[in-house]
């Protein structure tokens, strides 16, 4: 029986967990990609440029997906689906 409160922690696990995947191909696969800089920034490793550039949208994503998914599992529970 899934609670709004599991379907928030499911969330934000799926989403660190996306995120750290998306990270660690920044800096192995993309990294020869890296700009020289990025938002007004220098970049000189790829460690920093990877933390930026997906953290940009994808901690908005989890904050979006915290939020939503426990409307959506109330509202199905409300339905009763």
């Amino acid at each position: 029986n899934v609670t709004a409160g599991k379907a928030a922690l499911g969330a934000f696990v799926g989403g660190m967990v996306r995120f750290f995947v998306h990270y660690l191909s920044g800096v192995t696969v993309y990294a020869k990609w890296m700009p020289e800089e990025f938002l007004g920034l220098p970049m000189t490793t790829p460690l920093i440029y990877s933390f930026l550039y997906n953290g940009l949208y994808m901690i908005p994503n989890i904050i979006a997906a915290v939020i939503v998914v426990p409307i959506i599992v109330a509202a199905l529970k409300k339905a009763k689906i």
